[in-house]
């Protein structure tokens, strides 16, 4: 055990890349929404490009505020459409990409 940030008590964890990572032991049962860059690449449309600082910093924000919420945002419609959050329509004419278009997510999960 290590002494944290305002005496709250972390547990170091070894990852799979040997580096430990620090987790307050009160949230680590809590199911917050975690993100991963895994699977991102640049792309048209929906790449982070040409973009200033203010643009990132806004970025960073709503991620630090989407990882504070849990699943359950995507049950409340008011929540959800306060998010912008929505299912895409591959299908629909308008829409710029493709789900093939996606080569850096692997095909088991684009399907």
């Amino acid at each position: 055990m290590i002494n944290g940030w305002k005496g709250e008590s972390l547990t170091a964890k070894k990852t799979q890349c040997g580096a430990a990572s620090l987790i307050p032991q009160r949230e680590k049962e809590l199911p917050f929404l975690t993100f991963s860059f895994r699977y991102f690449t640049q792309q048209a449309w929906f790449g982070l490009g040409g973009q200033d600082a203010a643009w990132f910093a806004n970025l960073l924000d709503r991620l630090k505020d989407l990882s504070g919420k849990t699943g359950a945002i995507l049950e409340d419609q008011l929540t959800r459409s306060a998010y912008r959050l929505h299912p895409i329509n591959w299908e629909a004419k308008n829409c710029p990409i493709t789900m093939e278009d996606l080569t850096s997510v692997p095909k088991n999960i684009r399907r």
